[in-house]
């Protein structure tokens, strides 16, 4: 790589040199020392929203490595619902820790739509020994908005269905009783001209004069 420089020249003008410039590439090279060492780590901190309304489940896992080597966690989190299936299943990054540093782990799992009860649990390992690290997390997932528009829709539903089952109701029985009126009349009329009517018996029979 080169980097232009600005020099003065004679007459007062200014010119334009090259001057080489030089790149340092480094690079990090574990090295092991002979002798015994010291493996050790923990998770220091586990969290995720204990509710939500929709997934997927954000869960931040933070290892710290207690020991004198670097490790390199390797795991997964795995999410079961209420009934103990595993809906999903997301690993965990390779990244190296370096002794008495942490490392945060970002893990998104599950898929949008989810109900209920969920326990996010990981399982990873590290270490030549493959030593375990594990955490549990409960998370409540339940689609409020959803469900308070299905459950409007609902009402209002059952009570357009209230209402006209009532109307329905009401010209049924207002039907019944204007039924119930004309034969009425009817038997009244009925009753009224009985005894002019002629007998079937005897057609020739002449009606009562009034």
């Amino acid at each position: 790589m080169f980097q232009p420089t600005v020099n003065q020249v004679g007459g007062g003008q200014e010119g334009t040199a090259i001057t080489p410039t030089a790149i340092r590439l480094a690079s990090l090279i574990y090295i092991r020392v002979a002798g015994p060492i010291t493996e050790k780590a923990r998770i220091v901190d586990s969290r995720a929203p204990e509710f939500l309304e929709y997934g997927p489940i954000g869960i931040s896992t933070t290892i710290l490595n207690e020991g004198s080597y670097h490790i390199t966690p390797k795991g997964n989190i795995t999410l079961k619902d209420m009934f103990g299936r595993v809906i999903n299943s997301s690993p965990l990054d390779i990244k190296n820790i370096f002794p008495g540093t942490t490392r945060i782990y970002n893990n998104n799992i599950g898929p949008k739509l989810m109900f209920g009860k969920f326990t996010a649990t990981l399982n990873a390992t590290y270490g030549e020994k493959g030593q375990l690290l594990t955490s549990t997390l409960v998370i409540w997932l339940f689609p409020w908005k959803a469900a308070l528009a299905v459950t409007l829709a609902v009402i209002i539903v059952i009570l357009i269905f209230k209402i006209w089952y009532k109307r329905i109701t009401k010209k049924e029985t207002k039907l019944t009783e204007e039924l119930k009126e004309e034969t009425a009349e009817l038997e009244a009329l009925k009753a009224k001209y009985k005894d002019r009517i002629p007998s079937d018996n005897n057609p020739d029979q002449t009606p009562p004069t009034a």
